[in-house]
């Protein structure tokens, strides 16, 4: 269970797992469930409430590789993320049926590039933040969390080793 008082920031986690465990060599899988609203924290480690419930009936509904989330959280999306499909479900628990919307990434086009530090696919309207590498290319961040990553390396080492292009190659 994961909660945040950012609702972008938590969808942006999920999807970002996601595709880093999609990516990774073993045979791993999450199913995530994704909701809104209020919570209480009960005994300094657990939360409880409604919000709760739902997230917990809608990480069962899903498949393997599958964010599903309320249709009342897609305002606050990631804008490199992308609404697959929607539908009405019925949930235990819940007397009327809700909307869950399936999440997933933009796909692949001949603008999008990689984010240089968590990989996503990114166009220049679905980035959140840009800066120049050394040679002068526009590098394309999903958050200020990737892009504040990118500005500290220069810190940390060869402040000749700006070139994304190097990191494309590995």
């Amino acid at each position: 269970m994961l909660v945040s008082i950012e609702t972008t920031a938590l969808v942006a986690a999920a999807l970002e797992m996601q595709s880093a465990i999609d990516a990774a060599p073993e045979n791993i899988t999450i199913k995530c469930g994704i909701t809104s609203g209020d919570v209480i924290l009960l005994e300094g480690d657990d939360y409880i409430g409604h919000a709760v419930n739902v997230a917990s009936r809608l990480c069962d509904l899903a498949t393997a590789h599958e964010v599903l989330v309320l249709s009342s959280v897609l305002p606050q999306v990631p804008p490199w993320s992308t609404v697959e499909s929607k539908e009405l479900v019925s949930l235990p628990g819940l007397e009327h049926e809700i909307e869950v919307a399936r999440l997933g990434f933009a796909r692949k086009s001949a603008d999008s590039v990689p984010d240089p530090v968590c990989r996503i696919l990114l166009t220049k309207q679905s980035a959140a933040l840009t800066r120049l590498d050394g040679d002068g290319v526009v590098l394309l961040f999903c958050s200020a969390s990737c892009a504040d990553t990118w500005d500290q390396r220069f810190t940390r080492g060869d402040p000749d080793a700006g070139s994304v292009r190097e990191l494309w190659m590995r």
